[in-house]
């Protein structure tokens, strides 16, 4: 069965539906301060339940059934995003044809019940009795598509704020993973052990890598609370990372990094390649691969850019998926792109793992 929520937003057509039976309301009491001053009741073609029900209840049922439609008409414009033009003509065209709507509805239901004969219903759905309510009805229809979108703009205000938080949390916590990870006394040992054994026999290899260390920790340090950063960004980041575990695996390890040129500038989430790598090599080796060779890939697809991470090591197990490094990623991405972005990760029949990332395509400039 499929639920109205998923089309109908009910606090929405509460707030419209309260909105109109105010101005109806306030209608229905000043002619009826007309009505009663005047004696117009004792006309002898004078209908309580006609002023009551058509004129007040039945108009207040029919208007708001009408902007409930309009409401999800909006929504999807809103999504669109159409161009002011053609919004304001589409609603004109929705105004007038609110009017009709109305008039051919409570004329059909009046007539049904026996309180209208042809002649009046006609009557009622013709041009001239169109052009004297038209004005009232206008104004109405306007307003009210005015509280649909402040509804719709405060609502999408709120969602993005929303996940402006949940991104910024997501990314202090990539953050601080990718400094644990880093900071772990085993990685710490054995980096600080390869640059002990180069000091006498290697001195300017032992330098750079501590300058290759200190600089890995201070450009994630460095990382501002920004959702994107530069592709040239992360690729520095992942230099550092390279240098030190190419010292740390010495022959064991070998790396090949392939990118497209002019991407520098390509908008990326941060810390977006650092944990795929980090992965990688984490799995890559076991008691069958002592030897590792990592491709890195990265180029421009259409309107996306794709990441490519190949390693030939050990075949990776499901478990992995559940890893928090990945399910940071993919909520990450998820949260910035919808369903806009790919994301997987699979064995090579020949040998190998592959990861594979293709997001929308950004650059830099495209944001000022």
């Amino acid at each position: 069965m499929i639920s109205l929520k998923k089309y109908i937003d009910i606090k929405l057509v509460k707030i419209l539906a309260s909105f109109y039976g105010t101005v109806v309301l306030l209608t229905f009491l000043k002619r009826l301060y007309l009505i009663t001053t005047n004696r117009v009741f004792e006309n002898e073609n004078f209908s309580w339940f006609e002023f009551i029900f058509s004129g007040t209840f039945l108009d207040w049922v029919l208007v708001t059934i009408y902007m409930i439609i309009v409401a999800g008409l909006t929504k999807e414009m809103f999504n669109r995003n159409l161009k002011l033009s053609s919004l304001i003509i589409i609603h004109f065209m929705l105004s007038i044809a609110m009017t009709w709507f109305i008039f051919i509805c409570a004329s059909s239901i009046l007539l049904a019940i026996g309180q209208y004969d042809l002649e009046i219903a006609m009557n009622n759905i013709s041009f001239n009795h169109f052009v004297r309510t038209f004005d009232l009805n206008f104004i109405s229809y306007f307003v009210m598509s005015g509280i649909i979108y402040v509804y719709y703009y405060l609502n999408k205000l709120k969602v993005y704020e929303f996940l402006k938080i949940k991104l910024s949390n997501q990314l202090a916590d990539a953050k601080m993973q990718a400094l644990k990870d880093q900071l772990h006394p085993h990685f710490l040992f054995n980096t600080l052990n390869s640059i002990s054994t180069l000091v006498k026999t290697k001195p300017t290899q032992a330098q750079n890598t501590i300058s290759d260390l200190s600089d890995l920790l201070r450009e994630i340090l460095k990382l501002k609370n920004d959702n994107f950063i530069p592709l040239q960004k992360e690729v520095n980041i992942l230099d550092k990372y390279f240098s030190i575990m190419l010292i740390r695996f010495s022959d064991h390890l070998t790396v090949k990094t392939s990118i497209e040129e002019n991407l520098e500038n390509a908008l990326i989430p941060a810390m977006l390649l650092q944990p795929i790598v980090e992965n990688s090599i984490k799995h890559g080796y076991s008691y069958e691969v002592t030897k590792l060779h990592i491709e890195l890939n990265i180029f421009k697809d259409k309107n996306n850019l794709v990441f490519e991470v190949f390693n030939d090591g050990h075949p990776i197990e499901k478990m992995i998926n559940k890893g928090n490094g990945i399910s940071n990623i993919k909520e990450r991405l998820n949260a910035l792109y919808g369903i806009n972005f790919e994301f997987f990760f699979d064995n090579i029949k020949e040998k190998g793992v592959i990861t594979r990332i293709v997001i929308p395509f950004v650059e830099e400039t495209a944001l000022v």
